[in-house]
């Protein structure tokens, strides 16, 4: 939390006379300023007690209350237990990849739709409150303030979790309990559609990729994706302007997959149709050529511009057509 500027006068200052010799622990140092200088917000003094309702982000584990890490010890024994097939995610899948700790109210279980009709049953024997929230995507099971999420899915169900997503979880032990925790590629995609004004992902997956490369599986990716490989390309696009001294962790092969090959597929039928008109356009006006090639030359690939604008044999002229009244003279191919 940043205090203003004109609340932190009203501070003791500790070298002056009179003054407490300490400050309050929750207070941090507030760092010297130039004179005349304001002060930066990020040097003004902070409090260590988080803003409400953000989560709290840290490189350094963090104390867990005994009273949630209770239950999901219980949640995930009674699953190994029955052997239910599943992968932890969200906040224990990302420390697994990146190393980012961050505290969180609930455990994701990742499973298929037909597991969780399983998992609900055994749950319900353990004393959890059961409950499915969204029959896309999400059921919950709720033991005092805390509660696991058992998630099949995304909410727009565009991307759907399949037993290939569990058999391919890595080893990982959580609160104490050896279970497993969705593969970094699987993360991604469970993440790529997770960009909302009030919750958004795609930092999350720029750390991931930048996490565990060079080992990341971009064919798989590329599979879990799919048609929405445009969702990929703009996350992409973050990483690179994330970490832009490691832009080379996305392979070149995927770049030019998913900026030539697809990204060309997809509008290749609108740019063959601007290439028409405006080739039809010098046919009536061949003094627009020069500059339709130039801009064409600019906007297309050379394949398009050569489809178009390709120079004829000798005379080497562009087009030929019948003399018109003060007609200019032929157009002919810039060399």
């Amino acid at each position: 939390m940043l205090v203003s500027n004109s609340s932190t006068r009203n501070l003791p200052d500790p070298g002056r006379a009179g003054s407490p010799k300490h400050i309050s622990a929750e207070v941090s140092q507030e760092v010297p300023q130039p004179r005349g200088t304001p002060a930066h917000p990020s040097s003004v003094l902070e409090l260590s007690k988080p803003i409400e309702g953000l989560p709290v982000t840290s490189s350094m584990p963090m104390e867990v209350p005994e009273e949630q890490a209770s239950l999901f010890r219980e949640v995930l024994i009674a699953l190994e237990e029955k052997q239910v097939p599943y992968a932890v995610s969200g906040a224990f899948a990302l420390r697994q990849h990146t190393g980012i700790c961050r505290f969180t109210k609930d455990l994701d279980l990742f499973m298929t739709a037909r597991t969780v009709c399983e998992a609900l049953p055994i749950l319900r024997n353990c004393g959890f409150e059961c409950e499915i929230v969204d029959p896309v995507w999400l059921a919950k099971a709720h033991k005092g303030e805390f509660f696991v999420d058992l998630i099949t899915g995304m909410s727009n169900a565009v991307i759907v979790v399949e037993d290939s997503w569990i058999a391919r979880a890595s080893p990982a032990v959580v609160q104490g309990v050896k279970t497993r925790v969705l593969a970094p590629e699987e993360l991604v995609a469970s993440k790529i559609f997770v960009a909302r004004r009030e919750r958004f992902d795609g930092a999350d997956i720029a750390h991931v990729i930048y996490g565990t490369y060079p080992s990341f599986d971009w064919d798989r990716e590329m599979q879990l994706v799919g048609a929405h490989w445009e969702m990929l390309l703009w996350s992409l696009v973050l990483f690179r302007y994330v970490y832009p001294a490691h832009s080379h962790y996305v392979p070149a092969a995927i770049w030019r997959e998913l900026l030539h090959s697809r990204l060309w597929q997809t509008t290749s039928h609108q740019r063959v149709e601007v290439a028409a008109s405006v080739a039809t356009y010098c046919l009536v006006a061949p003094s627009f050529f020069a500059l339709a090639h130039t801009a064409l030359r600019a906007a297309l690939s050379t394949k398009i511009c050569v489809t178009f604008f390709r120079p004829v044999p000798q005379p080497h002229v562009f087009i030929q057509r019948p003399p018109l009244l003060n007609a200019p003279a032929p157009m002919r191919w810039p060399q």
